[in-house]
């Protein structure tokens, strides 16, 4: 059972990802806004390793993910 939710959870991310770029792709303002905030959090690690502090910290990015999330891998169960 957990090997089958490991699989599927890759799968359902791997399939979305492509989507993500697309939307980002035909969205040059959010384009610029994610770019710049991950721009800031590699500025702020000063080359270091990122922590996942680091990755909680840009909002815009998370929020764009979950949406594109949301909205296609429950496009894709449908169809």
């Amino acid at each position: 059972m957990t090997r089958a939710l490991l699989i599927a959870g890759q799968e359902t991310t791997a399939s979305s990802l492509p989507w993500f770029l697309w939307e980002i792709a035909r969205h040059p303002d959010s384009q610029e806004r994610i770019r710049e905030e991950i721009s800031a959090v590699y500025r702020r690690a000063n080359g270091a390793e990122l922590s996942v502090a680091d990755l909680e910290g840009m909002t815009f990015t998370q929020a764009a993910l979950k949406v594109i999330f949301n909205f296609f891998l429950s496009h894709c169960a449908v169809f």
